[in-house]
């Protein structure tokens, strides 16, 4: 199961244990996230480790203005490789640990001003935030607050925090749920009819 999750609203957090993650088993080189990895490098590095079977499976479903909403599997994959491709995007889902949310929003808050809270508010705030943050993989949290923190000099609601993460987020997490919820019945050569009629649409 996903450890992840204010994007289904499943799923409680589960701590992460160092800056590195993953496990060592991966035949096709997913086993770790650098600190210093990108959105863009992991979602490139996951996508080539993925198995053939899990891509060739997996098909977005968007709706009438072309956004993603979720995936599909078309057809079963074999065991291993399901709980191969599991086990990589759970890793890719794996949150920042609370010690190291506060450092990042304590970086943020040294670089950016908040006229809006006093002083003796600013714990409260960094708390709220970081409970939030605990929802969200390590990388993307990483990457959206040392980007706001260029992107403007005022410290961001967590309205605009939110967005960034979840659009970020929301590709991994709807490939973890297509893999859990299993293949579909429908027939793979009505595939291609139906993703025509969504373009239609």
């Amino acid at each position: 199961k996903s450890n992840t999750s204010k994007i289904t609203g499943k799923q409680n957090p589960v701590p992460a244990q160092s800056n590195e993650i993953g496990t060592p088993h991966f035949a096709t080189g997913f086993g770790t996230i650098s600190s210093l990895e990108t959105p863009a490098q992991v979602e490139l590095k996951l996508q080539a480790s993925l198995p053939v079977s899990v891509i060739s499976s997996l098909v977005e479903t968007v709706d009438k203005d072309y956004n993603l909403t979720g995936y599909r599997m078309t057809e079963p994959i074999p065991a291993k490789d399901l709980e191969t491709a599991v086990a990589m995007l759970e890793v890719s889902l794996t949150p920042l640990n609370k010690s190291e949310i506060m450092q990042e929003l304590t970086m943020l808050q040294v670089k950016t001003v908040n006229r809006t809270v006093k002083q003796k508010d600013q714990e409260l705030m960094l708390s709220a935030y970081a409970e939030e943050l605990q929802y969200f993989p390590k990388d993307i949290v990483r990457y959206t607050l040392r980007s706001l923190a260029l992107s403007s000099k005022w410290w961001p609601a967590w309205h605009d925090v939110a967005k960034e993460l979840v659009w970020r987020t929301e590709k991994r997490q709807f490939k973890l749920d297509a893999l859990q919820r299993g293949a579909i019945d429908t027939p793979t050569r009505y595939d291609n009819l139906i993703s025509a009629s969504v373009r239609k649409i």
